[in-house]
């Protein structure tokens, strides 16, 4: 299931609105933080992301977290996780694209996204960049990114609706088994 959630993304604002910049990104990982079927690529994704934005701002770890603050560090997690080494998708897009499910990703930057509206424009142009590196592939080569674009574009669709979408496991027991359903509700 989806969860990237309104109520948790309030449940964060709420929690980090008094901290520090650095107890902000620590608590930023805990909320971007996702289980994957193989736990090394869910623990390689929290170093990789934590390592690029340990450093971010040093000068301000004991500062109160600022709207500033909070639109550079989803910047730099946006860029860690797609296009970092431009004009080619980042070492952790490809791990993520290729050895995980690719909804973890989606996942990712959908909460970024909703955490932080100012990054929309950031992330769209590292989605372009994403798109115009891998125009160059055949369709064969690129199957797994074009899913992935697919799967952006209906979370972004599915949080700026009033409807509740739920991405379910249809064999839930099986990890082998990847395929999903999704069922739709009423948000109250």
């Amino acid at each position: 299931m989806i969860t990237a959630t309104r109520r948790s993304l309030s449940n964060f604002l709420d929690r980090v609105s008094e901290l520090s910049f650095w107890d902000f990104k620590v608590e930023l990982m805990n909320y971007l933080d996702f289980a994957d079927v193989d736990g090394t690529i869910s623990e390689v994704t929290q170093v990789m992301m934590w390592e690029a934005i340990a450093d971010l701002q040093t000068g301000h770890h004991d500062r109160p977290i600022t709207a500033i603050l909070v639109i550079k560090t989803c910047k730099r997690l946006i860029s860690c996780l797609t296009t970092e080494d431009k004009p080619k998708p980042s070492e952790l897009f490809l791990t993520l694209l290729h050895q995980s499910e690719p909804l973890n990703l989606v996942v990712l930057l959908l909460k970024l996204a909703l955490l932080c509206t100012a990054t929309h424009t950031y992330l769209e142009s590292c989605l372009a960049e994403l798109l115009k590196y891998y125009s160059d592939f055949d369709e064969v080569q690129c199957h797994e990114f074009i899913q992935l674009m697919n799967l952006i574009t209906l979370a972004s669709s599915i949080y700026t609706d009033e409807t509740r979408y739920n991405l379910v496991s249809i064999d839930p027991f099986n990890p082998l088994v990847r395929e999903k359903r999704i069922f739709s509700q009423a948000r109250c």
